[in-house]
C-alpha cells in the first residue's frame, strides 16, 4: 500500500473531488428532504433552495481554491523531493564511483550478450596492466589472460560448472581461484567473482599472490618445524597446564619404547614414573622455575620407560603462555636420552680412578704444570728417578729441572704445544746429585685453570746409548766399507813391494851389504800389511767364516801368548761348562788380542788381567737389545789407568787412540769383529782404579771338548814346473808374479779379466798343452771377478786346478776356498816363498 507522503498531487485531488461529489449529492438530496419536512411554505423553500445553490457555488468555489492551492503545494514538494533523490543519487553514484576507483579488488564491467567490456577500474589495471582497450571483451581478455589453452580449457569448464550450479538453485556463482598471466609476463593467484545485474556483469578479482605466498611460507615453515622436530633426536612435549592434557612427537614416544597407538600414562602417572631417588629433585626444580628462580626448567634424572627400564633423560621446558593472573597456562619442552653420556661419565671416572691409579703406580714420570712451567704434581716415579722430595719439587720450575743444553729449547717446544695443542720430543734432566738422565717428554696442553702442560717423561738413558752405540756401528759400517777398499788396494801395492824384496833377496847372500836393508824394508812392509788386515776386519771383505769352537781354548792361548814375557798376571777363570760358539777362529783371536794388548798398555808398571766367562741366558727385552737365547758373557777386567768419561764414549770410534804409537784400529776391529758375530761389547772404567769390557757372543747351548789346531808343517816341497796361467787387472802384480813363477822354474801366461782367462784356458785345455794350475785375483774392478770365472773354467775342467788371490785377505772366499772351486788360496800380499810354497803344495795334491 502506497503510504500518504507518497500519492501524487493528482491521485490527491482526484480523491478530493469524488468526496466532495458524494457529499454534495448527500447534501441537496438531505437539504431538500429536511426543507420539505420542516418547512411548509413552498415560497419560503424556493428562496431556500435558491440561497442553497449559492450556498453550494460557494462551497464548491472554496473548495476549488483550497483543492488548486493544495495542488500548488503538492506540487512544489514533489519537486524539491525529486531533486533532493537525484542529489542523493548524484552523491550515491560518486560514493560507487570512489569506492570502485579505490577498491584493492579488480572490477570489469561488462553489457549485453557479447559481454563487451564498459569499465576497468583502475585496481585491474594495476593488477593486470591491461586497459579497457587492451581487452574491449571477455572473448579477448581469456587469450591473454590465460595464454595456455589447455589451462584456459580446464578453467573455462570449471567456470560452466559452477554457473550451472548457481542456476540451478538460485545461489551466487562461487569465486574461483586461477592464475593468471599479466601484461608483464608475470603471474597473480587471483580470485574471481562474479554477479549479473540486468543486462551488466561483473567481473571482480581479489589478488591472492602475497597471501598465497604468506600461506607457502607458513606452509614450510610448519613443515619445517615439523621435520625439526620429528628429525631432531629430541622428543618434543606440550602440556596444556590448565586441562592437564599432553601431546608428544614421535621421537619421544620412541625414545621411552612407546608406538603409535599406545595409550600413554596421563601426566601424574609420569611423574610417579620419574625414579623415586629423583623426583624431589625434579620437583624442586620445577618450583624454582615457576618462581621465576631460574630462566629455563633443566633437569637430569632417571624415567621409567614401557618395558619397566630407566632411561636418564635431560629434561628442558619454560612456559609459552600465561593467564592474565600470571599463572603458566601452557610448558612445551624436550626431553633428551642422555643415558648413554652418563654411561660415559661412570667410565669416565672409572677411567679417571684407573689413571690415578696407573699415574702413581707408572713407572713413566708424571708431572703437572702450569702455564709458566711450575710444577702442581708429580707422581713417586718421577720423585724416585729424579732424586728430590715431593715437596722439594713442588716448589720448583721446569727450567730447574732440565739440563743447560736443555734450555734453550724449552721456549720453543712450550710454544709448539700450546699451538697443536700436545707434542712428543726428548730432553735432558739434572737429577738433584747433579748427574743427567735422558728423557722422553709426552705432553699435552689442557686450558682449564688457566692452562696446564700434562707429561710423561721416560727415562731413555739405555735407549739413547743403544742408538749412540747402533749409530757408532753404522759410522763403523761406512768406514769399513772405505777401508775396505783401502786396504785391497794397499795389499796390491803391498804385494809388489814384499813380492820384489823377496825375490830381490834371491840374488845376493846374507852378507850382503843391500841384504839387512831389504830384510828391514820386508818387516816393514809386514807391519803394513798387518794394518791392512785390521782395516779388512772391519770393512765389507771381513765376513766371518764360522765354525763351533771353543773360548776356552782361545782364551788361554790368546792371553798366554801376547803377555808371555811381560809384567802382566793373567789369570783366567773359564770352566769346562762354558759353551761352544760359532765364530771365525782367526777373528776371535784377533779381538782378543787387541783386548789384552790394550789392557797390557793400561798397566805399564805391571798389574792382573782377569778373564772369566758365564753361560747366560738373555730375554727378548734385553737392554743390549741382543736376540733372545744362549749367550756367552765373556769378562775382561784389568787394573790399569782407566779410561776418562769423555774418552769412554769414543772408546771403539775408528783411529781414535791416546797413544801416541796408536793407529786407533784396535778396539775399532774389535767392536766390528763382535758385531759380525751377532753379539755385542761394553765398556766401563773407572779413573786410576781400571777398565772392564764385557762382551756377549751366542753360544750353541752346549760345551766343545778343548782342542788344539795342528799347524801345516812347514816343509821344503821341490817345484815341480809347468805352465801357470795368471789372472789379475794390475799390471804390477801379473809382472812380478810372472817373473817370481819363472824364477821356481814355471811358465807362465798372464791376463787382465775373466773373460780373457776362460778363453784362454779353454784353448789350453783342448791343445796337448794345458795349464797346470791358475792363479785368480778375486776382485777385478768393472770385469768378471774370480769366483765367477773360476766357476766357468770349471765347467771346461772339472779338475781344474785354481788357486784364489785377494787383496780382501779376510775374505771368506779366502778362508774357505774349497767351497767354492778352488784348490788352495794366497792372501796378498804375499812373497816368493809364500807363494812357491802355496802352488807346490797344491800341485803336489795333483
Amino acid at each position: 500500500m502506497t503510504s500518504k507522503s507518497q500519492e501524487t498531487p493528482k491521485t490527491e485531488i482526484l480523491k478530493i473531488v469524488a468526496v466532495y461529489s458524494v457529499v454534495g449529492a448527500l447534501w441537496i438530496y438531505l437539504s431538500d428532504t429536511l426543507l420539505g419536512l420542516l418547512i411548509r411554505n413552498p415560497v419560503v423553500i424556493s428562496r431556500l433552495s435558491m440561497f442553497k445553490g449559492l450556498l453550494f457555488i460557494c462551497l464548491t468555489a472554496a473548495l476549488l481554491y483550497v483543492l488548486i492551492s493544495r495542488y500548488i503545494q503538492r506540487i512544489s514538494r514533489h519537486i524539491s523531493e525529486l531533486i533532493q533523490a537525484e542529489k542523493k543519487l548524484q552523491a550515491s553514484e560518486e560514493l560507487f564511483k570512489a569506492m570502485v576507483e579505490t577498491i584493492p579488488l579488480a572490477i570489469y564491467l561488462t553489457e549485453g550478450i557479447e559481454q563487451r567490456a564498459q569499465y576497468v577500474n583502475p585496481a585491474m589495471v594495476k593488477m593486470f596492466g591491461y586497459t579497457q582497450d587492451d581487452i574491449p571483451s571477455v572473448e579477448e581478455w581469456w587469450p591473454l589472460a590465460y595464454p595456455d589453452e589447455a589451462y584456459r580449457r580446464e578453467i573455462s569448464e570449471e567456470w560452466n560448472r559452477r554457473a550451472k550450479h548457481a542456476i540451478e538453485t538460485q545461489t551466487p556463482i562461487e569465486p574461483m581461484e586461477v592464475v593468471v598471466h599479466c601484461k608483464d609476463g608475470s603471474k597473480k593467484n587471483i580470485a574471481w567473482g562474479y554477479i549479473t545485474l540486468g543486462e551488466k556483469n561483473y567481473a571482480f578479482g581479489l589478488d591472492l599472490t602475497e597471501r598465497k605466498k604468506a600461506e607457502e611460507a607458513l606452509l614450510e615453515s610448519e613443515y619445517c618445524w615439523k621435520f625439526a622436530i620429528e628429525g631432531s633426536g629430541d622428543g618434543v612435549w606440550d602440556w596444556d597446564i590448565q586441562t592437564d592434557e599432553a601431546t608428544y612427537s614421535r621421537r619421544w614416544k620412541e625414545m621411552l619404547g612407546y608406538v603409535e597407538g599406545d595409550i600413554l600414562p596421563t601426566n601424574q602417572e609420569w611423574v610417579d614414573r620419574i625414579h623415586p631417588d629423583d623426583q624431589s629433585y625434579v620437583a624442586a626444580a620445577m618450583q624454582d622455575y615457576l618462581n621465576g628462580m631460574t630462566v629455563i626448567y633443566v633437569v637430569e634424572y632417571r624415567l621409567r620407560c614401557k618395558d619397566q627400564s630407566y632411561k636418564w633423560i635431560l629434561g628442558r621446558g619454560m612456559v609459552v603462555s600465561r593467564g592474565e593472573d600470571g599463572k603458566p597456562l601452557r610448558m612445551i619442552g624436550t626431553h633428551t636420552d642422555i643415558t648413554h653420556r652418563k654411561q660415559m661419565e661412570l667410565e669416565l671416572r672409572e677411567t679417571q680412578e684407573n689413571y690415578r691409579n696407573l699415574i702413581a703406580t707408572t713407572s713413566d714420570g708424571y708431572l703437572l704444570l702450569d702455564s709458566t712451567g711450575r710444577l702442581l704434581d708429580v707422581n713417586a716415579a718421577y720423585i724416585q728417578q729424579s732424586g728430590y722430595a715431593r715437596g722439594e719439587l713442588l716448589n720448583l720450575n721446569i727450567r730447574d729441572l732440565e739440563a743447560q743444553e736443555s734450555h734453550n729449547e724449552t721456549a720453543d717446544h712450550i710454544r709448539r704445544i700450546m699451538e697443536t695443542g700436545s707434542e712428543l720430543f726428548e730432553s735432558v734432566h739434572r737429577r738433584k746429585n747433579g748427574s743427567t738422565w735422558h728423557v722422553e717428554i709426552s705432553t699435552t696442553y689442557n686450558q682449564v685453570n688457566g692452562g696446564q702442560f700434562i707429561s710423561f717423561l721416560r727415562n731413555i738413558t739405555e735407549r739413547r746409548e743403544h742408538e749412540n752405540e747402533k749409530l757408532k756401528m753404522e759410522k763403523l759400517e761406512s768406514l769399513g766399507i772405505l777401508a775396505g777398499g783401502i786396504a785391497h788396494d794397499f795389499n796390491n801395492i803391498l804385494t809388489g813391494i814384499m813380492g820384489n824384496i823377496s825375490f830381490a833377496q834371491k840374488f845376493i847372500d846374507t852378507t850382503h851389504k843391500s841384504y839387512k836393508p831389504l830384510a828391514e824394508a820386508e818387516r816393514a812392509s809386514v807391519r803394513a800389511g798387518d794394518l791392512a788386515h785390521q782395516l779388512l776386519t772391519f770393512a765389507r771383505g771381513g765376513d766371518p767364516v764360522k765354525k763351533v769352537v771353543s773360548l776356552q781354548h782361545l782364551v788361554n792361548e790368546t792371553v798366554s801368548l801376547v803377555l808371555r814375557g811381560s809384567n802382566i798376571k793373567g789369570t783366567v777363570e773359564i770352566p769346562d761348562a762354558i759353551h761352544a760358539v760359532n765364530a771365525d777362529e782367526g777373528q776371535m783371536c784377533q779381538a782378543f788380542n787387541n783386548i789384552i794388548i790394550n789392557a797390557a798398555q793400561a798397566m805399564p808398571g805391571g798389574g792382573t788381567l782377569s778373564v772369566a766367562a758365564y753361560n747366560v741366558m738373555l730375554a727378548a727385552d734385553n737392554i743390549m737389545s741382543l736376540s733372545p737365547g744362549p749367550y756367552i758373557r765373556l769378562i775382561f777386567a784389568d787394573q790399569g789407568c782407566g779410561i776418562s768419561e769423555t774418552d769412554l764414549k769414543r772408546v771403539f770410534d775408528p783411529y781414535f787412540t791416546t797413544k801416541p804409537a796408536g793407529n786407533g784400529l784396535g778396539l775399532a776391529s774389535v767392536h766390528s769383529i763382535i758385531n759380525r758375530h751377532s753379539g755385542h761389547i761394553g765398556v766401563t772404567s773407572v779413573p786410576d782404579t781400571g777398565t772392564t769390557f764385557t762382551i756377549h757372543l751366542p753360544s750353541i747351548g752346549e760345551t766343545y771338548a778343548k782342542h788344539q789346531t795342528n799347524a801345516v808343517a812347514q816343509t821344503n816341497v821341490e817345484y815341480t814346473g809347468g805352465s801357470i796361467l795368471v789372472m789379475d787387472d794390475e799390471e804390477l802384480i801379473r809382472d812380478l808374479t810372472t817373473s817370481m813363477l819363472e824364477y821356481l822354474g814355471y811358465q807362465v801366461t798372464t791376463c787382465e779379466n775373466g773373460a780373457d782367462a776362460i778363453s784362454t784356458y779353454r784353448t789350453a785345455h783342448e791343445s796337448a798343452h794345458p795349464f797346470a794350475a791358475v792363479i785368480i785375483d778375486l776382485t777385478i774392478p768393472g770385469g768378471m771377478g774370480g769366483k765367477e770365472t773360476a766357476q766357468q773354467i770349471l765347467t771346461i775342467d772339472p779338475n781344474a786346478c785354481l788357486i784364489v788371490s785377494s787383496g780382501y785377505s779376510n775374505d771368506p772366499i779366502i778362508s774357505d776356498y774349497g767351497n767354492y772351486g778352488f784348490s788352495g788360496a794366497v792372501a796378498k800380499p804375499y812373497n816368493l816363498d809364500e807363494l812357491g810354497q802355496q802352488l807346490s803344495i797344491v800341485l803336489s795334491r795333483r
